[in-house]
Formats: C-alpha cells, structure tokens, sequence
C-alpha cells in the first residue's frame, strides 16, 4: 500500500512543471477557461432565444408589411406571398386558416403547430420534433390579415447568428486570457520566481563554496515574506564566511610557522599561495616572484635523463613522501616533498598542498616539522568538520524553507522510519561526525507526509548532535508506542556508556536554535508535537512524538476517516 501511494506521488511528481512560471499560466488561462465555459454554456442558450424572437418579429413584420389594409386578400393571395416569402428564404411553408379553424390552403412545408392547439394551449411558437424549423402561428391582430395562419421557419440562420456571437465572444475572451496570463506571468516571474531563484541559487554556492559564503548575499529591499527570508539568509551567509575566514587565517597562520616550505595549488593546479620557507628555498624575493618561476623545476632523485616537469604532476595523488630534485634560477637542491589533498563532496580536488623539507635540515627539522604537519593537519580536519556541521545548518534552512504539503497525495498510510535515522547516521559517521553504528530497537510503523517525516527525524538527529560534549558520540533511538495512535521517539547520547572514560570532548559548532526550530516547523507539517529537550550530566535527550501506522484490521477508508475526524 505504501509502494503504490509513492508510486502515485512519483507520477504526479512527473507530471507537475519543473518551473512555477509555467505552472502560474496554466493555472491562469485553465481558470479562465472554465469561467468562458461555465458563461458560455447559459449564453448561448440565451442568445439562441433571443435570435429565435428577432427571426419571428421578422416573419411577423414581413407578413404585417405584405398586407394592404384596403385589399382583402383572398387565401390564394396568402400562399402566393407565403410561396415568394420561402423563395427569399423566410419561411419553409405554411397554412392559412379561417376563423373556425379548418385549413384554408397550404404552401410549402406543412407546420405540426395545429390552430387549435395553438388557441388551446395558448402557445404562439413551437420547435419542430421532426425538422430544424420553428412553427410559429400569427394571428390577424399581428398581420393585418382577415385570417389566421401558421407557418414554419427555419432554424439554419438563428442557429448561424448564435454560433458567430458565440465565437466572436470566445475568441474575445481567450485573447483577454492570454494576455492576463502573459501580465501574470511577467509579474511572477519579477516578483516571486526570481527572488526564490536567486535564494536558491546563493545557498548552493555557499554550499559548494562555503569559505566564500558572505560573496553570495543578497541585496534584497522588499519588506515582505521573501525579504525577511532574504535577510535571515544574508545573516547565515555571513556566520557561514566568518566561521570559514577565521580557519583559514588560522591555517595561514599554521603554514608560516611551519618549518618547511608550503606551496598551496587550486584546483586546476596553479600556484595561489606559499609560505615565506618556500620562496627562501626557491631563492625568490616575493611571491609574485615564485608565481614567475618555471613550472618544469621538480626531478625524480637519481632519475637520469628525466626532463624536469611540474611537481605536482610528479607527485600527483599519492600521499607518500618523495625524494626530488628541485631547481631553482640559480641551482638545485634536495629535498623531500608529499601532496595532501582537499576534496569536495563529490570528491573532486579543491586544493593541493605541497610540502617541500630540504634534506640539509631535514633531521634537524623533522621533529618541527612534524609538529607542524600535525598542526595543519588538525586545523584542516577541524575546518572539514566544522564545513560538514554547517552543511548540515543549511539543510536546516532549506527545511524552513519549505512549503507544506497539500492534499492526500503526499500521505502515506504505512512505512518505517529506521531506514531514514539509519541514513542520516551512517552519513555522519563518514563524515567522521558520530561513531559507530546507531542504537535502537524496533521502531513501530508511521503513517503521514513521508518528506515531512523525514525532516522531522533528521533535524531531530541534528538537534540531538549539536548538544553532545563527546568528540564522536553515539545516539541511541527508543520508541513507545502511545495512546490514540501516537508514538514518542526519544533520541538519546549514549557516549558516556560506550566510551572509555578518556575520550576526546568537542565543543559543536552547531547552533541548536535553527535545527530546533527547523524540526518543529518540520513537525507541524506532519502532525507531530515536541515534548521536550533534557541535558542531565552532559547527556542530551530528545523527545517528541508522531502518528502511528494504521491499526491492523483497519481499511484505508476507515483509517481516511478517523485521520479526518
């Protein structure tokens, strides 16, 4: 059952316009559309009425104009003009009458509209069961005429004069829907598609660039909803930056004092900063100086005839130490020298940095060396860490960025939530965030919005996290199952219990204010409540509760009605 209610979500999913832009037309010109033909359907019925009078007026107006009140005009003289009226295309035949009803002469068509049910029901006009023609009976007060007469007309012309007031109308209104559309359009895509694009667009690069977070901020001087998000954004950005700006000065830093020489490479391997060790042992006067110098300086110790090439490119990935030749402008030395590399997320290199310790001082230096390497080491993993933290504080603004979800579409009646906490943990034990794998126990079936569930579980797990005193911690997830169809998830730090006394403690760099905030909008799209949050002896607890799978026994209609009820 779960299976087919995402199925059917994948499918809607499928259907749904990748841009609101086209999403806002359709929407615009499908309501017009219904309102043309919600109008359409009466006004024609009123407009063929209305063409039906003027068509009989006409018939009676020619016959009125036909007479001369000073002739009396025989029933011979009647069907003679009825017959020229069918030529021009007036009538399709007809019956003269005398004043006691019996048929004086016929012409044409024969109407199925009799005298005498004419004068019984009081009916004037009739539609013909067996032909497109209407029956009309005029009297000698509307003619003029010493007798009564019923004739037929045809319905071709007043069905003509409708479909063109018809069409005429319509093709008025779906001009007036087009361009309405296009205005809409215009003003979404100004007023609110940009704005979300752009809002988008700056947390993905802040994501990818994180140390360069503040360049991607947003000058935004709208006062509504989306320029208060815009601010809260800029605010995040700049943390984001300042967090960034201080570990790499720190790294900086680390590098200057080292005792060897640093040279730090891009991605597409250029030359974008070295220490003062490294521009002393290339015998340069600057950087600028460095940059300047042949790339082709670096040789493979005791490789002969070996043209000299890059050292990155004789380095390459490895991170092994090797022994090469280094040439500078005015000769060469000796010196060992590794890569260590930076990668993205998606495990692209970043940075390269080279490490070059000259053998004439390398034992004096090693110790220092070493020290220094462990030193940049750390500050790099650290930086690494604390990147990894605040991906994970972008996610928590994504996730109150996020609109709820409307309709049944999206509701799921049964499905587990181990496998979501069991993601979220084992990413963030390859992140090298928690150790080991996740504790719990078996956690009973849910039922509701599964993408507002798993927000729900996972910024609880990041809420959860961010409390913790233990370098890596290890949570542990326990459920009960309430009353009415309620389950209460307690996620809890269990390091204390399954570390050694002496672990290593760390300060997270986590805010728990927007985790915690982003877990109870997250809940409030999914029906939940949070009970509470406990710190007792540096262990953290985190409790809140959502609605349980549907009873066994229980149809979906039933288990439609209680969730509605």
């Amino acid at each position: 059952m779960a299976v087919a209610a995402h199925s059917k979500t994948s499918w809607l999913a499928k259907l749904w316009p990748k841009q609101l832009t086209f999403g806002f037309g359709v929407a615009v010109c499908t309501a017009v559309l219904i309102t043309e033909i919600i109008f359409l359907i009466p006004a024609g019925y009123f407009w063929y009425k209305s063409n039906e009078s003027k068509a009989v007026e006409e018939v009676r107006l020619a016959w009125y104009h036909a007479s001369d009140p000073a002739a009396f005009l025989t029933p011979e003289h009647k069907t003679r003009l009825g017959e020229r009226m069918i030529r021009d295309g007036l009538l399709l035949g007809g019956v003269v009458y005398d004043s006691a009803g019996a048929p004086l002469s016929v012409f044409g068509e024969r109407p199925v509209l009799d005298l005498n049910i004419a004068r019984l029901s009081g009916m004037s006009v009739q539609e013909s069961p067996n032909s497109p023609a209407i029956d009309v009976h005029l009297s000698p007060e509307e003619t003029g005429l010493s007798h009564h007469m019923v004739v037929r007309l045809p319905t071709g012309p007043v069905e003509a004069e409708t479909f063109m007031q018809l069409r005429n109308f319509g093709l008025s209104v779906l001009f007036i829907a087009g361009l309405t559309a296009v205005l809409f359009i215009f003003a979404s895509m100004l007023l609110v598609i940009r704005p979300l694009r752009a809002i988008n667009a700056a947390l993905r690069r802040a994501v990818d660039n994180p140390d360069k977070a503040d360049a991607y901020q947003l000058n935004m001087l709208r006062r509504d909803e989306i320029g208060q998000i815009s601010a809260s954004l800029n605010m995040l950005l700049t943390s984001v930056s300042v967090v960034f700006q201080d570990e790499l000065s720190s790294l900086k830093k680390a590098n200057e004092d080292f005792g060897f020489g640093i040279l730090q490479y891009d991605y597409d391997d250029r030359l974008i900063a070295a220490n003062s060790m490294a521009i002393e042992l290339f015998k340069q006067d600057d950087f600028d100086g460095l940059r300047r110098m042949n790339r082709n300086c670096a040789q493979a110790l005791g490789s002969r005839g070996q043209r000299p090439q890059p050292i990155v490119d004789l380095l390459g990935e490895t991170r092994e130490p090797m022994l090469l030749t280094l040439h500078t402008d005015t000769g060469f030395f000796t010196a060992m020298a590794f890569c260590a590399l930076v990668k993205r997320p998606d495990q692209s290199v970043h940075h390269r940095f080279v490490a070059i310790m000259p053998m004439d001082d390398i034992l004096e230096k090693s110790r220092l060396a070493m020290s220094g390497a462990q030193k940049a080491k750390e500050a790099q993993r650290a930086a690494t860490i604390e990147a990894k933290e605040m991906r994970r504080l972008l996610e928590s603004c994504l996730c109150l960025l996020e609109p709820p979800t409307q309709g049944d579409d999206a509701f799921e009646y049964s499905f587990l939530p181990d496998r979501i906490l069991n993601d979220w943990y084992q990413e963030a034990a390859r992140d090298e965030l928690v150790e080991g794998d996740l504790e719990h126990g078996f956690l009973p079936p849910l039922s509701g919005d599964r993408s507002a569930i798993r927000r729900v579980l996972r910024q609880a797990m990041l809420l959860a996290y961010s409390q913790t005193k233990a370098e890596k911690p290890v949570l542990k997830v326990d459920a009960t199952v309430k009353s009415e169809g309620r389950i209460r998830f307690s996620i809890a730090d269990v390091s204390a219990e399954r570390q050694d006394t002496g672990a290593a403690v760390r300060e997270k760099s986590v805010d728990p204010t927007l985790p915690r905030a982003a877990l109870q909008s997250a809940l409030k799209q999914a029906g939940g409540a949070f009970d509470a949050m406990e710190i007792t002896d540096g262990s953290v607890r985190v409790a809140f509760t959502l609605a349980a799978a549907k009873p066994m026994g229980m149809t979906e209609v039933d288990f439609k009605m209680a969730r509605s009820a």
